[in-house]
């Protein structure tokens, strides 16, 4: 074949204009020629090796792969010149090319510009399409028409809002193909599953769910092993064997059976609480070292109760744990009585059941309460702060701040008034301020010893009874560290209508 003389055309003139991409062309390349033979690389093949970092091999393979054929830099360079004039940075664009360098080749103007329109016409801003592209680049791939659109359309009608339809597409594989995630909803729907449930799938793990091509499969399974497709635990599960792999589901079956459990348990605790299979192995140790070899309970207790491994070891599993081993060694709860209750009910439940109720032991099991030092052998605070919310959470009020400023005008302490009147603030609870709530002396004086940093005023206002305790001034924010997040209330109070009285 005769050698055909190729000149790149332009190359020389860009590199030394002022074009924000010249750097893309490295001189030695930009002022040569290249003779092309059967032989030889093509122009895109070298394109992408000297601009794109490609080896010769993947640039090569690269280019048969995705058609790359263009003969010349002014194709290639529209469509760098496309992203950089709409927010890509160099990285971003460089990034985008490796993953798919199909985007050199193309039209920009009929191939990505409309779906940067419709991207917008959703309310998506430009600075949050560059984010978007740039991550997920992936999504300028389908047809706008034929995929992007119909596929939208479908997750709108479960989500009904525009920026949860994107953020459950963006990523996904099922984003590419306009039939998968629509076969799969049918299938779904045709199963019993409930519209609510579908959206749930939809909003939390779309990709594992609808980007299954074996999707009928794992509903029979499910519905094999005894779940109902019109309740929540359904879509649940469905997440669970979908996202899983089954080398790592038996990781976690393993898990489990280290502490006892066998195959039959294990299906018996999933059946109950499916989310048990997305606990992380590392978490079902804990938990399970702690229910074994602190508290001295059987494993097995769990499997009648195993959504006790999705609560928090630190604010519950910990406390309430010490808690009931304690009225057990006192003989106040029968050892007969079920180890996993105590843990499902609400913080002000368990407060009244397992704590107020013993009033003669109130003040040890308070102390037992806050204690969170047992993770792993580290110790975490026990200080005051998690008696304080506990009690926020039992009294069920909230709490409104006042930062106070001396002559000096630095801040000195903070008040945090409680909510007064249920009623008139909305709270459902005992109502009450936050120590005349408490119900008792021993327990207002406990709170006071457990809480060191706190002092304790009388205030009086229109609201308030004569010498009840309406207020507390805490000369440090650690012993409340969430109160930013506190909404103010009584505002009346706050303006000054909350007279001292005097100290106690």
């Amino acid at each position: 074949m005769l050698n055909k003389l190729v000149y790149l055309r332009g190359v020389a003139s860009t590199a030394t204009s002022g074009s924000p991409f010249a750097h893309h062309y490295p001189l030695h390349f930009s002022l040569r020629f290249c003779t092309t033979t059967s032989n030889s690389p093509s122009f895109a093949v070298s394109y992408l090796i000297y601009n794109f970092g490609f080896s010769p091999e993947s640039a090569s393979r690269t280019s048969t792969s995705y058609n790359i054929s263009f003969q010349s830099p002014e194709k290639p360079e529209s469509v760098i010149s496309f992203f950089r004039n709409r927010g890509f940075s160099k990285p971003q664009i460089n990034n985008m090319v490796r993953k798919h360098p199909w985007l050199l080749s193309c039209d920009p103007c009929k191939r990505i510009l409309p779906k940067f329109d419709f991207f917008l016409s959703k309310g998506v801003s430009s600075s949050k399409i560059v984010e978007l592209v740039s991550t997920y680049p992936e999504v300028l791939a389908p047809s706008l028409k034929n995929h992007i659109v119909p596929t939208y359309e479908l997750v709108y009608r479960f989500l009904q809002s525009d920026v949860n339809t994107i953020a459950s597409m963006c990523g996904n594989l099922f984003f590419t193909s306009g039939y998968r995630p629509a076969r799969n909803v049918r299938v779904l729907q045709e199963n019993g599953v409930r519209e609510s449930n579908i959206a749930r799938l939809l909003r939390y793990r779309s990709k594992a769910v609808f980007s299954s091509t074996d999707i009928v499969k794992f509903v029979e399974k499910l519905k094999g092993l005894g779940f109902d497709p019109s309740k929540s635990a359904f879509a649940i599960a469905l997440i669970a064997v979908t996202s899983l792999s089954r080398s790592r589901w038996k990781e976690k079956v393993n898990a489990f059976k280290k502490w006892g459990w066998s195959d039959e348990a294990v299906l018996e605790a999933f059946r109950r609480y499916p989310s048990c299979m997305l606990t992380s192995i590392e978490k079902i140790n804990i938990v399970m070292n702690f229910w074994v070899n602190q508290l001295g309970w059987d494993a097995l207790n769990l499997v009648q109760c195993p959504r006790i491994l999705g609560s928090s070891m630190e604010k519950t599993i910990i406390p309430r744990g010490l808690v009931v081993q304690y009225l057990l060694a006192k003989g106040l709860r029968k050892k007969s009585a079920s180890r996993f209750s105590p843990f499902i009910f609400c913080e002000k439940v368990f407060l009244e059941k397992y704590v107020i109720f013993f009033k003669e032991e109130t003040c040890q099991l308070l102390k037992l309460y806050q204690q969170k030092n047992y993770v792993q052998g580290k110790e975490e605070d026990s200080g005051a702060c998690g008696l304080v919310q506990a009690l926020e959470k039992w009294i069920g009020v909230h709490v409104g701040v006042v930062k106070r400023k001396d002559q000096d005008q630095q801040q000195k302490y903070e008040r945090f008034y409680s909510r007064k009147n249920k009623s008139r603030l909305g709270f459902s609870g005992l109502g009450g301020d936050i120590l005349s709530g408490l119900g008792s002396d021993t327990m207002r004086n406990t709170f006071l010893d457990t809480c060191p940093k706190l002092k304790l005023r009388r205030y009086r206002s229109c609201h308030d009874m004569p010498g009840k305790y309406s207020a507390i001034e805490v000369e440090t924010k650690s012993v409340f560290p969430h109160a930013e997040r506190i909404s103010t209330c009584c505002p009346g109070r706050i303006g000054g209508g909350c007279r001292q009285q005097g100290s106690h």
